[in-house]
């Protein structure tokens, strides 16, 4: 006995509401039964549809000499495609935006937690790929797990890790994120400002009690003193980005910092003569395997931020001077700072001399 299986697709919303298919999703249709009680094993594929609602009719018959014979029997085949509902969560954001929310500092990782939200019914799967945009040299990210198969309605959290290595307002890094062959991934876009550490110096201005204050180094992502904060806080932080750029600080009056100074410090002498940078800078030629860097190493450890200039103060030579600096820390986290004191005898074979203090964030330490 020689028998066949026909499909007929049935779509409501289409005329014809129905039409056999040459081609099913049956992995074969026709055989041949030569004994009683014999059976055959169908398995009916579902493969590359697109999302809606199908209705497939089987039909069983029986042929001789090709030709369909009787109809033996009937089944229907209903089932739904849908696609993957896959939304990432930042926080931050409603769209897929990783952003610190805070101000980053040059070597220092920052790290920051998202989740993968499967809203599918079924279950999914995730893989973050290697990220891409042209900040990519600037920002390093670490991102754990890479890839994990969710339940439904299951969410995965991704723990982030980032660091730059340059100041700056990032936002051309991009993460894709694949769940899917026959959807778009998601891409998910990193934003971050970074800067370095700064300090305020306060130098005396010639024989006059004044004092000059110079912002260090002068390269700054944001205006110092000011209350706006990270630029990512802002909602239309990609607009405005450029607005938190600055080669130079407009600070409030130098007076806000009197608390800080010394009780012996007069307050006639905090004459606040603008934020202007040093005319009196110059470069340091110092090597990367100086002295100087291996006594910071030793001192400071590996991490250390080693500025390649020098702000420097002229003092008369003749006869023996006191000279005070004031030396601020204007950034919110703790660092260590290294002076080192130097004279210039006939002979050359002098060895400096060094003082290792620690420089507490938001403070000000005097030098003489």
């Amino acid at each position: 006995m020689d028998w066949k299986v026909f499909e007929v697709r049935y779509n409501i919303d289409r005329v014809p509401y129905s039409e056999i298919l040459h081609q099913g999703n049956c992995d074969f249709n026709c055989g041949q039964f030569t004994n009683m009680w014999e059976h055959a094993k169908i398995m009916y594929k579902i493969i590359d549809k697109p999302p809606g609602n199908w209705v497939s009719i089987l039909v069983l018959a029986t042929c001789e000499n090709d030709r369909i014979h009787t109809v033996e029997g009937i089944c229907i085949v209903t089932y739904e495609v849908i696609e993957y509902d896959i939304v990432v969560k930042t926080g931050s954001s409603a769209n897929p935006i990783i952003c610190p929310m805070k101000l980053m500092y040059v070597d220092i990782p920052t790290q920051i937690k998202f989740t993968v939200e499967n809203r599918s019914p079924i279950t999914a799967c995730f893989c973050l790929n290697k990220p891409y945009g042209t900040d990519i040299d600037k920002i390093s990210l670490k991102l754990s797990p890479h890839s994990a198969i969710m339940k439904p309605n299951e969410i995965v959290e991704i723990t982030a890790i980032i660091q730059s290595s340059e100041v700056g307002i990032f936002e051309n890094t991009f993460i894709p994120c694949f769940f899917s062959l026959a959807q778009s991934p998601i891409v998910i876009r990193v934003l971050c400002a970074v800067d370095t550490l700064h300090v305020f110096f306060y130098l005396p201005e010639g024989s006059s009690s004044s004092f000059k204050k110079v912002i260090w180094p002068p390269k700054i992502v944001y205006e110092y003193g000011w209350s706006l904060g990270c630029p990512c806080e802002a909602e239309n932080c990609l607009d405005c980005a450029s607005e938190y750029l600055s080669s130079s600080s407009t600070l409030t009056d130098v007076r806000q910092y009197q608390q800080s100074f010394p009780s012996n410090y007069m307050k006639e002498h905090l004459e606040y003569d603008g934020c202007n940078i040093s005319t009196e800078s110059s470069v340091s030629e110092i090597s990367a395997g100086g002295s100087l860097v291996a006594i910071l190493k030793e001192q400071f450890g590996e991490d250390f931020l080693l500025q390649s200039n020098k702000v420097e103060v002229k003092v008369t030579a003749s006869k023996p001077t006191s000279v005070v600096i004031y030396i601020e820390n204007i950034t919110p986290i703790a660092t260590k700072f290294a002076i080192e004191a130097q004279n210039f005898p006939a002979k050359k074979n002098y060895n400096p001399s060094w003082t290792t203090l620690k420089f507490q964030k938001a403070s000000c330490s005097r030098r003489n």
